[in-house]
């Protein structure tokens, strides 16, 4: 008997529990009235014998929960805008551009099944309270059917994610899962996030039925949101549309977010998603050329939506598209800092000896080969550190010197132009004055390795 029955207000106590099973709509629980029998007639604290009191009967409620408003639906432009805004409501922002790629992304998540690939949404900081997790807050009242997690287990990721319809990912606390101590652990969480951003690669498990072996496919295909402290894996973050959030300033004012209030307002937020033209995939102008490869795939999905909505919408997204991702190919790995470290210090010479070369990268002060996890580069991890790029030490023989071992120059001219992204000059300058001189000839240089060389490479001699 409840603590209200014992006073004698029985029908007291059923409005007590009635407003605890209407609070649940806020996630909790929903709890059967104690002392009222169900409709089968037992007792909800007892079985159907005379054994031992069972808890209350609890049933989960879906995440968050919040019953559906008879809103009427927007057209795809003034549903995105009404999305920036709430977005804006509840979130300092650093530029204009974070909502509206946030925008587009939340409509991409509602028409995934259009799209061959899905971009993650890396919501990131360099510190805390930056409004990373306010930011999933918001995502969650407007995503479709999401569920958030921390720290979860592949087999949760790629069971939640096979779920039809389709969920939607929201995951906070990434720094946790891909620190260095923890990245090893989480390595399979990692693929299965990559694998997700595109359609037609699932994750396969082997089930077992009896002494008979099954495969059992899971689609991991679907929107992901990923936030979290510092940087994400570089492979997560090539498929992401990255949102880099600051700390605001006490001159960027923003509105106190209360769950109810915020779910009370996103429930007008709706859009007839039957009715939007999405029009052709990958229109001939709509992906900048600024974007690499990788970046253009994420942003195509949602610069289709933003043509959609119209052409204000599609200018919008395209600056946006540039701002926030055009540096995204330029990411600075310890191998490309590695080869722009080396080209720096090679200066004029064609060849050095390892030990030279190491002494004159120690030098660099903002660089880490100095102290490469306590302690100097070593010539065996610099050779490691190269060997992906198909640069090798190589024996030579200097007179009067002995035999060592060290690196030419024209091994790094071509991973220099790939991956260090400026240009190695291959013209000599023309010293001053000669440019102007009739009595001034080329003459074609001598070169050890043609194909590391243009044709084009000519020097200028002064004619004796």
């Amino acid at each position: 008997m409840s603590s209200l029955e014992r006073l004698g207000d029985t029908a007291a106590a059923h409005k007590v529990f009635a407003r605890v099973a209407a609070s649940a709509q806020d996630g909790v629980v929903a709890m059967a009235p104690i002392g009222r029998p169900t409709a089968g007639g037992s007792h909800p604290r007892r079985d159907a014998g005379n054994g031992p009191e069972q808890a209350p009967a609890i049933r989960p409620l879906p995440n968050h929960e919040v019953p559906a408003a008879s809103a009427e639906p927007l057209p795809l432009c003034d549903y995105l805008a009404a999305v920036e805004q709430f977005m804006c409501r509840y979130v300092a922002f650093p530029s204009i551009h974070e909502p509206v790629a946030i925008a587009l992304w939340i409509a991409h998540a509602h028409l995934v099944e259009e799209f061959e690939t899905s971009p993650m949404l890396a919501v990131t900081s360099a510190e805390m309270r930056s409004g990373k997790t306010r930011t999933l807050d918001c995502l969650e009242l407007l995503v479709p059917r999401p569920f958030r997690v921390v720290t979860p287990s592949e087999a949760v990721v790629y069971t939640i994610l096979g779920q039809r319809p389709r969920r939607t990912m929201l995951l906070d606390e990434a720094d946790a899962i891909f620190s260095p101590r923890m990245a090893d652990r989480y390595e399979g969480l990692r693929a299965i996030l990559n694998a997700g951003n595109r359609q037609g690669t699932p994750v396969l498990r082997v089930k077992l039925d009896g002494r008979r072996r099954e495969i059992d496919e899971f689609d991991v295909f679907g929107p992901k949101a990923i936030a979290g402290i510092g940087h994400l894996p570089d492979t997560v973050a090539d498929r992401s549309i990255p949102i880099r959030l600051k700390r605001r300033t006490n001159g960027e004012p923003i509105a106190k977010f209360r769950r109810r209030t915020a779910a009370a307002e996103a429930t007008t937020i709706v859009c007839d998603w039957d009715r939007v033209e999405l029009g052709t995939v990958g229109t001939l102008g709509t992906v900048p050329d600024e974007l690499n490869d990788r970046a253009a795939d994420s942003w195509e999905p949602l610069l289709q939506i933003a043509g959609a909505a119209g052409a204000d919408w599609l200018e919008r997204a395209q600056r946006a598209a540039i701002a926030l991702s055009c540096d995204e190919g330029n990411t600075t790995t310890f191998g490309s800092r590695l080869l722009g470290d080396i080209r720096s210090v090679f200066e004029g010479d064609d060849y050095l000896p390892t030990l030279e070369l190491l002494d004159r990268l120690f030098e660099i002060e903002d660089a880490p080969w100095a102290d490469w996890y306590g302690r100097p580069l070593t010539a065996r991890a610099l050779a490691k550190l190269l060997e992906p790029y198909r640069v090798t030490p190589r024996n030579t023989r200097i007179s009067g010197e002995p035999r060592q071992r060290g690196y030419f120059r024209s091994d790094f001219i071509d991973v220099w132009t790939r991956y260090v992204g400026e240009p190695v000059p291959s013209v000599p300058t023309v010293p001053h004055g000669l440019g102007a001189d009739p009595k001034a000839h080329l003459a074609l240089v001598d070169l050890p390795i043609e194909e590391d060389y243009p044709a084009s490479a000519w020097v200028v001699e002064e004619a004796v």
